[in-house]
């Protein structure tokens, strides 16, 4: 960050600091400004430029993975539907041999 050392000098002369006064206060705001790590528009400029450029990066390998995933669960819904099919089925035909069974003893209690 620039300073313009004399104008702030003049400045500090002006509202009633000595000259030994105001070329310490000078000094001082130069070294902290020189010390300080700032950032300029233009660090910012290429900072905003690189995170764009990640984030399409980023977009384009979501793009690619997307029809992936998507296949991924379709074949995940499948055997997901399957199992399902087939503990439906299971449970019916176990429930009509139990009901046949019972309705084997029933008869045969009857005596037919």
């Amino acid at each position: 960050m620039a300073i313009d050392t004399l104008k702030v000098a003049r400045r500090l002369r002006d509202a009633g600091f000595s000259e030994p006064q105001a070329d310490a206060v000078v000094a001082a705001v130069q070294e902290g400004a020189e010390a300080a790590d700032l950032a300029t528009k233009g660090d910012l400029a290429l900072q905003g430029h690189e995170q764009r450029a990640e984030i399409a990066a980023l977009r384009s390998e979501m793009r690619e993975m997307a029809p992936r995933l998507i296949a991924k669960m379709e074949v995940i819904k499948a055997e997901m539907t399957t199992r399902a099919m087939t503990m439906v089925l299971s449970t019916v035909l176990m429930n009509v041999i139990t009901i046949s069974g019972a309705m084997f003893a029933f008869a045969k209690l009857l005596g037919h």
